[in-house]
């Protein structure tokens, strides 16, 4: 098994996963999932994220949400 996580300044991030358990079907498949392409090859992923995902996922965690609760 071989991953690999490039990741491109101002242009985004490629994940690359292969190993014989994923198999060799499907032969070539390309799906978007919230703004990421997935790509399926035989015995591989990959996943390509743009830069805007991953800026927006980064803002989004580093949010704090405080809740002030009074009693009576």
């Amino acid at each position: 098994m071989a991953r690999y996580y490039l990741k491109v300044n101002r242009v985004g991030a490629a994940y690359l996963e292969f190993s014989r358990d994923l198999g060799k079907k499907p032969l070539f498949s390309v799906n978007k999932y919230n703004r990421e392409w997935v790509i399926d090859v035989p015995f591989g992923c990959v996943i390509l994220t743009p830069n805007g995902a991953l800026q927006r996922e980064e803002r989004w965690h580093t949010k704090t949400i405080i809740k002030t609760v009074k009693n009576g």
